[in-house]
């Protein structure tokens, strides 16, 4: 893995991105920890803007943004004309889940989880690690 790592960069106290380069393209992964819901709006709009810049002042065609957003997507509601995120949610969607979906879909991101079923053993994992 070591031969295909571009680099490593801080973007802020809560994002970290690593450039690596796979058949002539970059592609960025990048770690994020969200503020809870108890900390003030304001520290997650300076998120959510240094994430957007984190996408895109690199310019990879593929990136990969995972960590722990802090956001309770929940379950895809039956009136949600949603393609960002598929049929396989779990829970209620709370408010930082409202806004993570926002920031989603007017980056034209998908909610990769949320494509795939999950068996007991998995629900069981995510409540302990969420």
């Amino acid at each position: 893995m070591k031969d295909y790592v571009e680099g490593f960069e801080k973007h802020s106290a809560r994002i970290i991105s690593c450039k690596i380069k796979l058949k002539d393209e970059y592609r960025q992964i990048i770690q994020v920890y969200a503020p809870t819901t108890s900390y003030d709006d304001n520290d997650t709009d300076i998120l959510y803007d240094d994430l957007e810049n984190a996408i895109y002042q690199k310019k990879c065609k593929q990136f990969i943004i995972m960590g722990d957003l802090n956001a309770k997507i929940g379950i895809k509601e039956n009136n949600e004309d949603n393609e960002w995120i598929g049929p396989h949610g779990i829970g209620e969607r709370n408010e930082s889940g409202e806004r993570l979906l926002d920031f989603v879909s007017a980056n034209r991101m998908y909610i990769t989880t949320h494509f795939f079923s999950k068996t007991p053993h998995t629900i069981l994992d995510m409540a302990f690690t969420w």
